[in-house]
């Protein structure tokens, strides 16, 4: 049942986040947020998850 729910959603889903033009943003996070882990920088990677 759950996995029919994700298959029915999963457009909607895919809909919703491309008109929220978020995906720049997202990706500048993603890399800051790998930047502090290979740095080992727990507060910093605690203040980008806040």
């Amino acid at each position: 049942m759950i996995k029919t729910l994700h298959i029915i959603c999963d457009r909607y889903v895919r809909v919703q986040l491309a008109q929220m033009d978020y995906q720049e943003g997202s990706q500048k996070e993603h890399y800051q947020l790998l930047d502090v882990y290979q740095k080992q920088d727990t507060k910093a990677a605690v203040r980008l998850l806040k």
